[in-house]
């Protein structure tokens, strides 16, 4: 029987807050990481590379073995997910928990509250609180290798005094960078 002295504080799991998770959105490859910040401090020996589900790109299934997971600064609210170079264009998902747990202590387990991903108070639910993060990889733009070339000109009034020149480009070309 435990007093109430004895029993646990915290009774909240911890979530995923997707607002800092980065990447996100549509970045340049290649990418390397993904780092995912909690709402409160997670009990490092609980969160392995085994807490990672799944991770897919636009070409299927990632192997997750090569994945590392490392704390990022020392509040253990903050971790990286370290992977090979992602570069294919398109969507990637890396899915995690949710047997990750805080560091609440006086729990009968010892090890904190499984993450609670959807705030319902029923901790550890597969798949609700498991935790997505999402990042799209742009398609590169195409490499240049002509440049800018004049296709049409013309000039207006005197070679010797005032006038205008008028040059016609093939592609756009940034003002800052012509110069006369």
């Amino acid at each position: 029987l435990l007093s109430i002295a004895d029993r646990p504080s915290d009774l909240e799991g911890p979530r995923a807050l997707p607002s800092f998770t980065s990447p996100t959105g549509t970045v340049p490859g290649p990418v390397d990481y993904i780092e995912v910040t909690f709402s409160e401090p997670i009990n490092r020996s609980t969160f392995t590379a085994d807490d990672i589900v799944s991770f897919t790109s636009p070409t299927g299934p990632i192997d997750t073995a090569g994945i590392t997971v490392s704390p990022v600064g020392t509040g253990d609210t903050t971790f990286r997910f370290s992977f090979p170079g992602q570069s294919d264009p398109g969507d990637y998902a890396l899915t995690i928990g949710p047997n990750i747990r805080d560091q609440a202590t006086g729990l009968a387990d010892g090890l904190g509250n499984l993450m609670d991903q959807n705030l319902n108070g029923r901790r550890g639910e597969v798949p609700a609180d498991r935790y997505t993060a999402r990042f799209t990889i742009g398609t590169p733009k195409p490499f240049d290798r002509d440049g800018p070339r004049v296709v049409s000109s013309s000039l207006s009034g005197t070679v010797v005094g005032p006038g205008s020149l008028t040059l016609t480009f093939n592609e756009t070309i940034d003002p800052a960078s012509f110069t006369i």
